[in-house]
């Protein structure tokens, strides 16, 4: 399993405001942490075509769950509800058929909003790209349900960082106990 991290940055002109004040900041982060909840759910709609070029309209919904949430911690799981499409051979017909089947993926996360971070995994149809965008959205769609006139966007870290430098860095954070990593 690969852990990824992602920063959440601020997109809307209170960042400006965040270097001339340093409390914008910190409302930011409070707005963050007391908006963001469980239920919320954001829905994607696209046009797929098949092979026979047919237009088919498919549905992804994304859905946050809330698992804890401390002083500057959120932890929680990102639901993916959408179609599978797969083939089948007919055993009549001996022909290959198109189908459809609902599914679901989960991504778990984990976010530091006081370092503007936050750690996950992937699945096979639950990647990197996608799980950015989806969280980003649910955020912003917390803050536009409260008024709140802010707007993130997530953007995976591309710099990699050794073990020493993981460990260094979860030993600064006193929320952690103990975090196992066996290869």
């Amino acid at each position: 399993m690969i852990i990824y991290f992602s920063k959440i940055n601020l997109v809307t002109t209170e960042l400006f405001d965040v270097y001339e004040d340093k409390t914008v900041l910190n409302r930011v982060k409070d707005s963050i942490l007391s908006y963001v909840r469980s239920g919320i759910s954001y829905k994607v709609e696209e046009n797929r075509i098949n092979e026979n070029g047919q237009i088919h309209q498919t549905s992804t919904n994304y859905k946050l769950s809330i698992g804890t949430k401390r002083a500057n911690t959120i932890a929680g799981v990102i639901y993916k509800e959408t179609i599978l499409y797969y083939k089948k051979v007919n055993n009549d017909t001996n022909e290959i058929e198109s189908h459809t089947i609902p599914t679901i993926e989960d991504i778990q996360f984990f976010y530091d909003v006081e370092h503007e971070t936050v750690g996950f995994h992937t699945r096979n149809r639950f990647g990197y790209r996608e799980f950015n965008v989806a969280f980003a959205e649910l955020i912003n769609l917390c803050m536009k349900e409260n008024n709140i006139e802010l707007y993130f966007e997530a953007n995976l870290y591309n710099e990699g960082m050794g073990i020493e430098e993981i460990e260094s860095e979860l030993k600064k954070n006193k929320e952690y106990k103990k975090v196992n990593i066996s290869f």
